[in-house]
């Protein structure tokens, strides 16, 4: 029962609650990308150097969940003496 309560606790960071957020932290990563490309290709185009330009077509394109569990465990060894 505990673990199926930590697993579906884990669900609670996917869905349509969480577009608004990420389409701002998305936003901020894209727009600090594109000052630092224009920054380089300004530096490239000053010193004769081919400026190149990449643009970002989609941010997200789907959510995965990745989950996994792990155990181990180490069983003492017992010898019976012979005989």
């Amino acid at each position: 029962m505990a673990i199926a309560a930590l697993w579906l606790t884990g669900c609670a960071t996917i869905g349509p609650g969480t577009i608004p957020r990420d389409r701002f932290d998305y936003a901020a990563a894209i727009s600090d990308s594109w000052k630092s490309q224009m920054l380089l290709n300004l530096v490239k185009a000053r010193y004769g150097d081919v400026p190149v330009f990449l643009d970002v077509a989609s941010a997200i394109n789907s959510y995965s969940i990745e989950t996994g569990i792990s155990a181990e465990a180490e069983l003492p060894v017992i010898t019976v003496p012979a005989g």
